[in-house]
């Protein structure tokens, strides 16, 4: 005759506690996320209005990672209302790049940004994709550290462009921003990548990068 073993309840929970926790640790393993922060543990202010732009625009969410690649380039011409943003995706084996131009509202106070007006136009790399995805690499836009983490480079600028990019893959996301690198990239090489990134966004792409 078969015996009945009743478990207690709170026995129970704690193994599904502990087993819902070790599965949290594995999955944490598999997926990267780096957003850059401010002082008091916030997202930091680039990142808040890109997120605030891409919601506004449908975009597809990022953070959670992108089946094959994604990379954005945010341009904040400082201020200015205008914004532009360029996205290049690959899915499966197809590459493109879509550009949207921005007119923007912006509140200071509540460190808002509101789109009032937005179009939206694609191009090809002149060079073809597949060169141009090799150029792009090998200035290793997908590995820039976030240029406030760059040992040395202190930023005291209060005018010029930011541009922020976000890298999305299945296994990783990433958002890091530049202020003004043509500024630093006599001294600092990382500075000197973005620059040569944005240059080739520029003649490649047509987005114009404000970069003289």
């Amino acid at each position: 005759m078969s015996k009945i073993i009743y478990i207690p309840a709170f026995i129970l929970c704690c193994f599904f506690l502990n087993f819902c926790s070790a599965q949290t640790k594995i999955d944490s393993l598999k997926f990267r996320k780096e957003i850059p922060t401010q002082k008091n543990g916030e997202p930091d202010l680039a990142y808040r209005l890109a997120q605030q732009k891409a919601r506004e625009l449908k975009l597809d969410k990022l953070e959670k990672g992108f089946d094959s690649l994604q990379i954005r380039i945010w341009y904040n011409y400082a201020s200015m209302r205008f914004r532009k943003l360029l996205i290049i995706t690959k899915a499966k084996a197809d590459w493109s790049a879509a550009i949207y131009s921005m007119t923007v509202d912006s509140n200071p106070s509540k460190q808002t940004e509101t789109i009032v007006a937005s179009n939206l136009s694609t191009e090809i790399p002149v060079v073809g994709w597949n060169v141009f995805i090799e150029k792009i690499s090998a200035l290793q836009i997908k590995t820039l550290p976030n240029m406030k983490d760059i040992p040395g480079l202190t930023d005291t600028l209060t005018d010029g462009i930011t541009y922020s990019v976000e890298i999305a893959t299945n296994k990783l996301y990433r958002f890091y921003s530049y202020h003004a690198p043509d500024q630093f990239q006599d001294k600092f090489p990382e500075a000197k990548n973005m620059v040569d990134i944005l240059e080739m966004m520029d003649d490649e792409l047509g987005v114009a990068s404000g970069i003289k």
